[in-house]
This record gives structure tokens, sequence and C-alpha cells, in this order.
């Protein structure tokens, strides 16, 4: 679909070289070069003009969030995400923030998870190949690989484990970007299968660890709630 975008955007641009800029290019050299040379040359003009742009317009966009998030639109996944899920080998509720770094080319994203009540770290995953984007059913999904500090999460003395990710993405709008995500996490090693949720955040900084886990805990109390000492159910 980015592609789509890229290139009729840069197919207007070139329209507007064809019908304009190369009219006055052959009034120029017209009276020095045969028609057939100048139409050839408006021809490859034309062509390596569009080359060039949308080399050009790839670069550009990678480089900039607004062009991102304009030319990705209702694809637009880059930024930070807060959530939270239930681990179902141990029973502890885990929050975590998600980064998630968007290019013409492809996805990548790293997930840091934390227990709610003491904010101990728990482990890191991140997806193992490529995120797939289904547009019809608004639905995410992806290989991901999970390091643990213990081995709770794989019920084995390996404190490293892999597993699918498939989620159904929100928008506020059709021409809106996605955020939030609610779906199903799969470990290929326990067999065990979890619901996740997770929200876009705006307004904090991807280093600032402390205010992460803080949107994340707030929203993992929106949804699941807190007892009546003012601490987190588990």
């Amino acid at each position: 679909m980015i592609y789509k975008k890229i290139y009729s955007f840069t197919l207007a641009i070139t329209g507007v070289l064809v019908f304009f800029v190369l009219p006055w290019m052959n009034e120029l050299i017209s009276p020095f070069i045969p028609s057939l040379a100048i139409s050839f040359i408006e021809f490859f003009s034309a062509y390596g003009f569009f080359r060039l742009f949308t080399n050009f317009m790839l670069k550009t966009i990678d480089r900039s969030s607004v062009l991102k998030r304009m030319f990705f639109s209702s694809s637009y996944f880059e930024g930070m995400w807060v959530g939270y899920y239930v681990v179902p080998v141990d029973k502890k509720h885990v929050i975590f923030f998600k980064k998630i770094e968007q290019s013409v080319e492809k996805i990548n994203l790293v997930v840091h998870a934390y227990h709610v009540n003491d904010g101990s770290f728990r482990g890191k995953w991140k997806n193992n190949g490529g995120i797939f984007i289904d547009h019809e059913e608004m639905e995410l999904s992806y290989l991901y690989d999970f390091s643990a500090v213990n081995s709770f999460d794989t019920g084995k003395s390996n404190p490293n484990s892999s597993g699918t990710f498939v989620a159904n993405y929100f928008r506020q709008g059709l021409f809106k970007s996605p955020h939030r995500l609610v779906g199903i996490a799969s470990n290929f090693v326990t067999q065990d299968k979890f619901q996740v949720e997770m929200k876009k955040v705006y307004n904090v900084k991807e280093d600032d660890i402390e205010q992460l886990k803080k949107a994340a805990r707030e929203f993992y109390i929106s949804q699941v709630g807190a007892n009546e000492n003012g601490g987190v159910l588990d």
C-alpha cells in the first residue's frame, strides 16, 4: 500500500515535468536537435526523473516521522506502546512498553516487560523476521523471541522461548493511524496462549523508562482495576 502511494505521488510530479517542463525544453533545443532525438531525450528524461525521485522519496520518508505518518496513514504503527498480559505458567501480571520502528521496507519492535506489583524486570522480546499487516482484516502478526530473567516463561531451565503474536488493531477513524492492539500470544515451548492488550502513547520519551512503566501501569489499572488498599490485583 505504501508503495502505491509513493508511486502515485511520483507519477503526479513526473506528469508535471512531462506537460510543463519538457515542452519548454523542447522549444529551446528543437533548432539544434532532430525531432526524433528530442523524443528519445524527453522519454529518458521523464523515466530517469521518475526513478530518481522515487528513490529520493523512499529515503526521505524513512528519515521523516511527518512523511511516514502522511504516507503510511492508517497503517502507521511507529512509536511507543504500553500494555499488559497475564502469564499462564505462574499467573503473574505483567506490564510492558514496546518500541516500534517502521520504514518503507520493514517493521521492527522491541518489548521490555516488568512485573506489575514490584516493577522488577521480567524479560524482553523482539520480532523474529517480518511483521505482517492485513489491511482488510485489520490484523498484525509476527514471530517473536523472548529472553526471560527466570524459567517461569518456559516452564524449563532454558530462559529463552519463542512464539507467535496475532492481534487486531483499532483506529479512531478511517484514515487515522492505529492506537490500540488486542491479540493472542502463543508460546511454542509451553503451548500456552494468553491475551495481550496495548495502546499507543504519544507524550512519553522512548528513553524515559520510569514514565513508560508508569504509563503501562496506569493503562493496566484502567483495564483490570486495583484493590481497596491501592495495590494492583495480582
